[in-house]
């Protein structure tokens, strides 16, 4: 684990499945949901809890704001508390990066069930952590120069990507220069001549889909001598 990613994801899933999946009523106010890459998601004024369970999603707060990073939300994330986004004067948006399935479950039917069959909140205390990580991600990154972004982004998605050998990783298949540039709010074209060194040194394959990181040990120095924080790792 490199950026600290959330390792209850599993459990997260578990106990949504657990709660609702098996409730003969859950059809009358929920349903599994099938997203195909590329579709849009819109959120505002919804009376729905969503709880992704497998896929990525590109998360924005705010569809009419345009200088704002993105955040990516996927397996165990939840997002749309009603009694919260009711209150603010926002119109979220997501993109699926891949296929997913979703959870939609009337927010009514969420708080009645769970208060009887979760009482500890512990759904929606890992909610409030992950949020408060999304928060701490951006508030990072608002301190960071564009390529210290660019190279920041890189790294929170090795822990999503898939690991060939123990010093190498091929980052998640989504990835794209646009989408990198989108997440870290930088030019595409300005964000390709910042990578063009890491290119040169074989440290990153972008030619083709997925990119590769060749040398993770190199990369963590290089984000060292870049000055970019290292999310919740003690080096």
């Amino acid at each position: 684990m490199y950026a600290g990613m959330p390792a209850n994801d599993f459990s997260a899933i578990e106990k949504v499945k657990k709660i609702f999946r098996d409730r003969p009523d859950f059809p009358e106010h929920g349903a599994q949901e099938r997203i195909k890459k590329g579709e849009h998601v819109q959120f505002s004024a919804t009376p729905y809890f969503f709880f992704f369970e497998s896929g990525y999603l590109k998360y924005k707060f705010d569809n009419y704001y345009e200088h704002k990073y993105s955040v990516l939300v996927g397996p165990g994330d939840s997002i749309v508390f009603p009694s919260l986004d009711n209150e603010l004067n926002n119109e979220p948006i997501g993109i699926a990066l891949a296929d997913m399935v979703v959870w939609k479950i009337e927010y009514a039917f969420f708080k009645e069930v769970t208060a009887m069959e979760d009482p500890s909140n512990s759904l929606l205390i890992d909610h409030l952590i992950r949020s408060r990580r999304h928060l701490y991600v951006n508030t990072i990154q608002s301190g960071l120069a564009s390529t210290q972004r660019a190279l920041f982004n890189m790294y929170m998605m090795m822990d999503m990507g898939f690991h060939t050998s123990v010093n190498q990783v091929e980052l998640p298949e989504f990835v794209t220069l646009t989408l990198l540039a989108d997440l870290a709010n930088i030019n595409p074209s300005y964000l390709s001549t910042s990578l063009r060194p890491l290119h040169e040194s074989g440290l990153l394959l972008s030619n083709k889909r997925p990119w590769v990181i060749t040398d993770v040990a190199k990369f963590i120095a290089l984000l060292k001598e870049e000055k970019i924080p290292l999310l919740f790792t003690k080096s």
